[in-house]
């Protein structure tokens, strides 16, 4: 198979063109309604997740008929691709290989358009400089003490936002987290343990926690046995880091 023809746009008066190959035109009707919902509020419809053959004047839709449908109800234009010498498996292919977009993907992408370029890019420059999880981070921007799925659309959207009175605060949940990177205390966690989105959660949860003692918790990590890298769970490792705090 090959791309020939780079990014397309359709219109609703080509519409007709557009055919569905019999034995993949019913999958859309199960998404149709969330897809729509997605396309309005994200605007996915500029992003070319409909492939297509040439057919004679019209085309063959190989991938990207719910994009397609959802274009249709909502009566926008949308973004498809040309491709040809297709492989006879290749919807199977498409639909056992895809891999939905990440948060990371999510922030590339918005870091790529002028008006949301410099908060994604400091955002995923972040994730990649101190090892915070996207969910994490995005609750440190919003000064939470948890994910949020709520948030996380919201991130999805383009829409991150970080209030000159949350940056301050943003900076020092930062360095709390990455001072835990870094000799000594790298001897008393494992990188697992400090990478994981679990124990990030937790121990954010504590430092939103005002009656929690930072200092106390670090000193104590250094000079008592833990049992962090066994636990898994949140509730688990909370419990934990408000135990070493207490010693």
């Amino acid at each position: 198979m090959k791309i020939h023809k780079i990014i397309q746009e359709a219109t609703p008066k080509d519409y007709e063109k557009f055919k569905y190959i019999p034995c993949n035109r019913d999958k859309y009707y199960v998404h149709k309604k969330n897809i729509g919902l997605a396309i309005k509020e994200l605007n996915l419809l500029q992003l070319p997740n409909v492939l297509v053959e040439e057919d004679n004047g019209n085309y063959l839709v190989h991938d990207g008929q719910h994009t397609i449908e959802a274009a249709k109800k909502l009566r926008l234009n949308f973004a498809y691709v040309i491709g040809e010498d297709f492989p006879e498996n290749m919807m199977i292919y498409l639909n056992t290989t895809r891999k939905n977009w990440s948060l990371t993907d999510y922030g590339k992408y918005w870091s790529l358009k002028s008006k949301t370029s410099k908060i994604y890019s400091e955002f995923l420059q972040i994730k990649q400089d101190y090892g915070i999880s996207n969910q994490v981070l995005i609750a440190i921007y919003n000064m939470k003490s948890r994910r949020n799925i709520p948030l996380n659309n919201t991130f999805k959207k383009g829409e991150l936002k970080l209030p000159r009175l949350n940056r301050d605060h943003r900076n020092k949940i930062i360095s709390q987290l990455n001072q835990l990177n870094h000799a000594p205390y790298e001897r008393h966690l494992q990188s697992t343990t400090r990478k994981s989105q679990f124990f990030q959660e937790a121990l954010l949860s504590c430092l939103e926690d005002f009656g929690f003692n930072y200092k106390k918790f670090t000193d104590n990590l250094l000079k008592h046995a833990n049992e962090l890298d066994k636990f898994k769970k949140i509730v688990d490792l909370q419990e934990e880091i408000y135990r070493l705090e207490a010693l």
